[in-house]
């Protein structure tokens, strides 16, 4: 399900208050007037970065204020080279489909 993708590929979910989409930029505010045509696709290798730099922030405080503001957490994932997260994340058919 969403919650388990968002934690396995270091993503902050909701808990963003400007990046809660897992595949674009959309910032919380835009969700319901913008047309998804003209949202800008999340790139993985920002999001690597942006997970690494997490995971180096020691203080808890810093770490959820950067993740609130990034939509970015740390996993795994991000130290192999080959893997994608923005790509090789699926959205689940209830988000994609009955939740728009």
């Amino acid at each position: 399900d969403h919650p388990a993708l968002c934690k396995l590929l270091g993503f902050s979910d909701q808990a963003s208050s400007r990046f809660p989409c897992t595949q674009c930029k959309i910032r919380r505010n835009e969700i319901a007037r913008c047309p998804e045509h003209a949202v800008q696709a999340r790139c993985g290798e920002r999001h690597k970065k942006r997970a690494a730099r997490y995971h180096r922030i020691k203080a808890q405080r810093e770490r959820e204020k950067y993740a609130r503001y990034y939509g970015v957490r740390w996993s795994e994932f991000c130290r192999l080279p080959y893997f994608n997260p923005v790509e090789m994340g699926v959205i689940d058919p209830m988000h994609a489909l009955l939740l728009g």
